[in-house]
């Protein structure tokens, strides 16, 4: 229904009220048969319909200005509450960076750490290398005479390669 569709219905509706009230018969009430309405006193039943009407008027504007009224705090509300959430998810994500910033460079450290073992170990097999082959060109070869010392030439031992 449009909006002066309402308006009519809401008019309608009020002026059966008050042909029907017999409060109000002193300024509006039905003929004899019952099929038209008479006004009594034309200046002051418009008055009264007049201040009525603004009265009615300015309730039903007032309740739906205090519903928007309402439902724009509830909005604001939802709004604050967002704006805290939105707050404390930024602050969370900040955190979440500086912990990603120290594990990834203790994992840097770590790495080169690691790169340094690996380096060091392997060189410690080089070396070992290199004393074993030392080691092996030293020994007697078959036949040469001095046993004792061929003995001792053969028995490798820990501090030979340190």
């Amino acid at each position: 229904m449009s909006v002066r569709g309402t308006s009519s219905a809401a008019f309608l509706n009020k002026l059966w009220k008050l042909v029907n009230d017999p409060l109000t018969d002193d300024l509006i009430r039905w003929s004899p048969k019952g099929k038209s309405f008479i006004i009594t006193d034309q200046t002051r039943f418009t008055q009264d319909l007049s201040q009525n009407t603004r009265g009615i008027a300015t309730s039903e504007g007032n309740q739906n200005l205090n519903n928007i009224l309402m439902e724009l705090q509830k909005v604001k509300m939802n709004q604050d509450s967002m704006k805290l959430q939105i707050s404390e998810l930024k602050k969370e994500n900040d955190m979440l960076w500086r912990q990603y910033t120290h594990v990834r460079m203790k994992f840097s450290k770590q790495q080169k750490v690691i790169e340094k073992l690996v380096r060091f170990m392997l060189s410690m097999m080089d070396r070992r290398k290199e004393l074993l082959s030392k080691k092996i060109l030293q020994l007697p070869m078959e036949g040469e005479a001095d046993s004792s010392s061929a003995g001792h030439r053969n028995t490798l031992k820990y501090s030979d390669y340190n």
